[in-house]
Parts: C-alpha cells; structure tokens; sequence
C-alpha cells in the first residue's frame, strides 16, 4: 500500500480534473441549448451557488473520501501523503493545461 499512495493521488487529481472538464462541457451545451434564457440577477446566484456548492462536495468526495477513512485507520501518515500527491498533481494538471492546451 505504501508505495501506490502516489498513484492514489495522482487518481484523484484526474478524477477532479476530470469532473471540472465534464461540468464545463455540461454547462456550454446547456447555454447553448437556452440561448433565449435571460435569468434573472436572483436566480443567477441561486444557480451558481447551488453548482458551487455541488461541486464542492462531489471535489471534497473525490480528494478526501479515501484519505478519510485511511485516518479513521488510524493511518494518517498514508492519508495526509495521498492529499499531498493530490494536491501536487492537481497543481502540474493546472499548468499543463495553461501552458499546453491554452498555448501560453
């Protein structure tokens, strides 16, 4: 288990980057698809809140639901490496994503 706990992180990295990706594809179908759509400033909050808020908790899921029950183990060496290697592999898919598919 030990030598995986980087794999583990770099696999919650991919599966928050791969969320993000799917939302932002979802939403852009959306608008296109309610061009006509004028919310209004009321449910324009309530909309990004609620997105906001769901997101967070399908992110926190991902990045902490294995680190979680890894510290009720009592394993917390293991589960703070893991958010480690997530947080660090998220911060390389950030820049590839500038640097390459953005073209900086």
């Amino acid at each position: 288990m030990k030598n995986k706990l980087w794999a583990v992180g770099i696999a919650e990295a991919a599966g928050v980057a791969l969320y993000i990706a799917l939302f932002a594809f979802l939403v852009e179908k959306i608008s296109l698809f309610a061009k006509g759509f004028a919310p209004t400033p009321m449910t324009s909050m309530v909309l990004f809140l609620l997105a906001f808020s769901v997101s967070a908790l399908i992110c926190g899921l991902i990045v902490f639901g294995y680190p979680y029950l890894l510290l009720m183990e009592n394993k917390k060496r293991e589960a703070v490496k893991i958010i480690l290697w997530t947080a660090g592999s998220l911060a390389i898919i950030l820049l590839i994503y500038v640097f390459v598919l953005v073209g900086v």
